[in-house]
């Protein structure tokens, strides 16, 4: 093999040829290294002035050292019929030809990386490089559809090329600086004239030559600017279309290749990366999860409305910040102002840019959120609750794979905002430390002064009660773990009669004379302020929270509070700021009847805890809170974009959710046309906002997929 055959097409574009005869000799000892030839086509031959600078570019690359011949067409022949004088000499020589547009510049090292690419594996057929104006080899990758400056995009470029595997396999590249193996030329030939005057050439070729092996690759580590000329800019269109009708009846493959590429795993860690360098240059863009956002009231969505108010507050002057939520459910939770104040998308689908950090403000529970997050930024993080969904098995066995979900984010998330110190901890011991991890406590509110205005409206709910009747507001949900039924029923039977009542929120137990039965969920926020305002005092009997805002709703309501002996709780009063009402672990029954005995006939005795943190250190408020995962986002993307290394595990985490995503994608396909609408409907019911639907609808699909046969 001789070397390498460069073939460079002239029509029109005196301007170009001026620009390659400088730009060529500062190439000079690179062509002399790689033995490269070149072949010059004039397919403009009536210019007389194109004839001459043609002539002088010619002498100069031989002045050079480098052999260089002049080939003129006898009429305008077209990019194509152009092209094929250059190969066909290469398959002569045995040699490997190089495409070059006349309006395409290698930069130096360029033809020496694209050719060790080539050398990487004999069935690497064509190799191209990366730039600023190539389709799917742009980069940054927004430049295919936006004019950025030349110099922009070297820039960005070079501090890219660390972060991308050297050698990165794709369906097609486009033609404007293109190396072909000779081998191809020798197996499947030159290019199709039917293509002529051009587009969609090479990609007939590259399908032609991919029908008996060969592959193609990006010289990710070469660089070459295009400043793509206007050759057909009449006919463009026309062109276009007409060749790619061809190109589609010839290789019905071709298309579902570059959708696969476009929406795979590769240039999806393309896009990532490609923010992490524009981040650290520019200002940041900050999505924020709350698609989990329902209409309807519980804990997580306190926490979250909370957090959104004060990331938004804090960072939206100087970042970009943007929110997935429905947004029936933020006027349901009257944030209104938020449809004003930031970019609202109801789905991730709705998403065309990448951002800089995704951060769920809750933990997630499948592998569609995991997946959501991660396509969508480089730097991701979650707020994480607690454990309870896997310790439980009747949970458990409603979310099959939780526990790889959430082993998944323990591993890979960027940051992980824990509610509490406990949580932390249980998080730690269940699936381990990951020292490249950021890892906080970001604990809700305890400064009671930030609850306390709730307790100026107080809706009567209990006004036709007897004001005799002590009342007894027992906090819980219909989990099993909460421990509702089998408190409420003692405190019943214990204190059973008429001056006794329990208002049991989640209660779902035997009816009895003491209770009163209320749907945890379904209450509007004024009416549970009610109950609280209303009661005596307040029971919580969890077994298990990951913070539980009950107690320090009950702490801001002044009402002494009875609550079950756990380390979360514990932490929780201790952190409370402004509690003036007494406080009371229990850890038996026997205990919890005594405490109510206590403040039933107001003398407190010995176990009482009264008054909680002293002094605040800035951490015990909304805005604390917020400003610790501020802190976090900051050193996420800080460490990220000063760490090369972490882009490699990041292009795996991509792969293999990307993996799952094209499963999913794959579950009515697979179905065979059976029962397709019932598998529609489910699919549609798992991406409800309410837990409830969500729950027996998972549960359902994952049977419905055994069933069929799909894993």
């Amino acid at each position: 093999m001789s070397g390498l055959i460069v073939i460079i097409p002239f029509y029109r574009g005196l301007d170009l040829v001026k620009q390659q005869r400088k730009h060529l000799i500062s190439l000079q000892q690179e062509l002399q290294d790689l033995s490269a030839e070149f072949v010059l086509v004039n397919d403009y031959p009536g210019d007389e002035k194109l004839a001459e600078e043609l002539e002088e570019l010619c002498l100069q690359i031989e002045r050079i050292g480098v052999k260089c011949y002049l080939h003129i067409n006898p009429q305008n022949l077209g990019f194509v019929k152009s092209v094929n004088v250059g190969l066909t000499l290469a398959i002569q020589r045995k040699a490997n030809a190089l495409l070059l547009n006349s309006d395409a510049f290698p930069d130096p090292g360029c033809l020496s990386e694209m050719i060790s690419v080539l050398q990487e594996d004999d069935l690497i057929g064509f190799v191209g490089p990366r730039s600023n104006k190539a389709t799917l080899a742009s980069l940054p990758w927004w430049s295919e559809n936006t004019e950025v400056d030349v110099a922009a995009c070297r820039s960005m470029f070079n501090d890219l090329k660390p972060m991308l595997p050297r050698v990165q396999i794709v369906p097609t590249v486009s033609g404007f600086c293109f190396l072909i193996r000779n081998a191809v030329l020798e197996t499947v030939g030159i290019l199709d004239e039917v293509y002529s005057p051009g587009y969609n050439e090479e990609n007939d070729l590259v399908f032609r030559a991919n029908r008996v092996g060969y592959r193609v690759a990006l010289a990710n580590w070469a660089f070459a600017s295009h400043l793509e000329s206007v050759s057909f800019k009449s006919s463009k269109d026309y062109l276009e279309r007409r060749n790619s009708k061809i190109l589609q009846e010839r290789y019905p493959e071709y298309f579902d290749a570059i959708r696969r590429y476009y929406s795979g795993a590769p240039r999806t860690y393309e896009k990532l990366v490609t923010e992490l360098v524009r981040a650290s240059r520019d200002s940041w863009r900050i999505l924020i999860d709350l698609s989990m956002l329902g209409c309807f009231h519980n804990g997580t969505f306190t926490l979250a409305l909370q957090v959104v108010e004060q990331l938004v507050r804090s960072l939206g002057s100087e970042h970009n910040i943007a929110i997935v939520a429905n947004k029936d459910a933020l006027i349901f939770h009257e944030r209104r102002f938020l449809l004003a104040t930031v970019d609202i998308y109801e789905s991730f689908e709705e998403i065309e840019i990448t951002y800089t950090v995704a951060f769920r403000l809750a933990q997630p529970f499948s592998w569609e959120a995991l997946l959501s997050l991660h396509k969508s930024a480089p730097i991701v993080g979650f707020m994480m609750l607690d454990t309870i969904a896997l310790d439980c098995f009747y949970l458990a066995n409603d979310q099959p794979g939780l526990e790889s979900v959430l082993g998944f984010a323990a591993s890979h998330a960027d940051i992980l905002a824990f509610i509490s110190t406990a949580s932390l901890n249980v998080f730690s011991t269940r699936f381990g430390n990951n020292e490249r991890q950021i890892r906080l406590v970001s604990r809700p509110s305890t400064d009671l002064s930030e609850y306390k205005e709730r307790f100026e409206k107080r809706e009567v709910l209990f006004a036709r009660e007897n004001n005799s009747v002590f009342k007894i507001l027992l906090v819980g949900n219909h989990y099993d773990h909460k421990m509702v039924n089998k408190t409420a029923s003692i405190i019943a039977k214990r204190f059973g009669g008429s001056n006794v009542m329990v208002y049991a929120l989640g209660y779902s137990g035997e009816a009895h004379v003491g209770i009163r039965a209320l749907r945890a969920g379904e209450l509007t926020m004024d009416e549970v302020t009610g109950l609280y305002a209303k009661a005596d005092m307040v029971v919580f009997p969890s077994n298990s929270e990951g913070f539980g805002f009950p107690i320090v709703e009950s702490m801001a309501s002044d009402k002494p509070l009875v609550l079950r002996d756990r380390a979360v709780n514990r932490e929780v009063v201790q952190n409370a700021i402004g509690l003036k009402s007494p406080v009371y672990f229990f850890q038996s029954y026997d205990e919890l009847v005594t405490a109510i005995r206590d403040v039933m006939m107001d003398s407190l005795q010995e176990g009482w805890i009264f008054g909680g943190c002293s002094e605040t250190n800035g951490n015990n408020s909304w805005e604390g809170m917020a400003k610790i995962i501020i802190d976090g986002i900051k050193e996420g993307v800080a460490k990220r974009c000063e760490d090369p290394s972490f882009v490699a595990m990041r292009n795996q985490v991509c792969f293999s959710l990307i993996g799952r995503d094209a499963e999913t994608r794959d579950e009515l396909v697979s179905l065979r046309g059976r029962n397709s609408e019932l598998a529609s409907e489910i699919i549609d019911l798992r991406r409800s906002t309410s837990w409830s639907v969500t729950a027996p609808a998972r549960r359902i699909s994952s049977v419905l997929r055994s069933w069929m046969g799909i894993n």
